[in-house]
């Protein structure tokens, strides 16, 4: 891909949402601590449209250089504007720390963990000693939970008097690190559920949701099909969705909101919802929940109750997933301030006043 001409010093670069590509984009900003701006709503610049989730950058040499060489790698285009945006939009923190909390003998964590490596992702495995002593907080911005964490992992896990200390990040962190999991989220902590981990985080978390679909497969039954969805992509977790989207669909839940706190990012059709495969019992999920985004006290959850991350399918709903990785810390400014492209964190992370 081709840099555009340098937009000036008051300029930004502009990166579209749509692509997954811009998962490894960000990846790398971050990893050189350039300041990265994104819209919260649709705007225009010229007679050309951008969608709400578009990232802006300042045009620094830095900036320039780690988008040329990004840009070519994953494919995905720079543009450049003349003056930044004037929309409400998010600063990401600067150097957001990430964990991915595994379980022992976890293929889907192993999965997410091996596509944190391949893209970049300035990530670590959360670990027992995390939660002995000071606040999770102060370790990670984002816990990333894999399909199949369960309590019994969390509290229990692996018993230290019968293996090694090289598997001392997979020990129990009994019942007091599930509280301090707990107080993560409430103290400004981002928490991410997927697949059969969502009923882990509605218990720890009370979340007003409720299962949707019957467990007896004789009523209800998808053998890992594609299963129509629709997104609210104005919201900061469906940022660059189109409207309609299939997603992957086999042995996981689908969710009833039982309260307001619930804002639904995605949800399944009122009708024709199977895209591809097989489904039985197709009026237990229409018009029911699959993505769930909770503010809770300082921090927030997000709940995919489809397997947004398994494998190599439909990589574009991972996007669904670094959204809110990076969008869960990320920082509010106003309409002024994205213009100006004034931060609201500091290079090391801090709010500024």
């Amino acid at each position: 891909m081709t840099m555009p001409a340098v937009p000036g010093a008051s300029g930004a670069y502009l990166v579209r949402p749509e692509s997954y590509g811009t998962i490894q984009m960000t990846a790398a900003l971050q990893k050189s601590n350039i300041t990265t701006f994104r819209t919260s709503a649709e705007f225009k610049d010229g007679s050309t449209s951008y969608p709400a989730g578009t990232y802006v950058v300042p045009a620094t040499p830095q900036a320039r250089s780690v988008l040329a060489t990004a840009s070519k790698k994953v494919g995905v285009p720079v543009a450049a504007a003349a003056e930044a945006p004037k929309v409400k939009g998010v600063q990401l923190k600067p150097r957001t720390r990430v964990g991915l909390f595994r379980g022992i003998n976890n293929m889907p964590g192993g999965w997410d963990m091996w596509t944190m490596d391949q893209y970049g992702i300035n990530y670590e495995v959360v670990g027992a000693q995390d939660f002995q002593s000071g606040k999770l907080i102060d370790v990670y911005d984002t816990i990333v939970l894999p399909q199949g964490i369960t309590k019994a992992r969390i509290v229990d896990g692996l018993d230290q008097t019968k293996y090694d200390e090289e598997f001392a990040w997979a020990y129990g962190v009994g019942e007091a690190g599930w509280k301090k999991l707990q107080q993560f989220v409430k103290q400004g902590g981002t928490l991410l559920a997927i697949g059969s981990s969502v009923a882990t985080v509605k218990e720890l978390m009370d979340l007003p949701i409720e299962p949707a679909l019957p467990t007896d497969r004789t009523k209800f039954a998808t053998g890992g099909s594609l299963l129509n969805q629709k997104f609210d992509n104005t919201d900061m977790v469906a940022w660059g969705m189109p409207e309609k989207w299939p997603v992957w669909l086999y042995n996981t839940q689908a969710w009833t909101p039982t309260g307001k706190k619930a804002d639904v990012v995605s949800s399944y059709p009122e009708s024709d919802v199977l895209a591809s495969g097989c489904l039985k019992g197709e009026e237990h999920i229409t018009g029911e929940a699959n993505v769930v985004s909770f503010d809770i006290g300082k921090g927030k959850v997000v709940t995919y109750g489809s397997e947004i991350t398994f494998r190599s399918l439909m990589r574009s709903t991972y996007n669904l997933l670094y959204n809110a990785v990076y969008g869960g810390p990320a920082a509010e400014v106003n309409k002024t301030q994205l213009r100006q492209l004034k931060p609201a964190f500091s290079a090391n992370g801090t709010l500024l006043q």
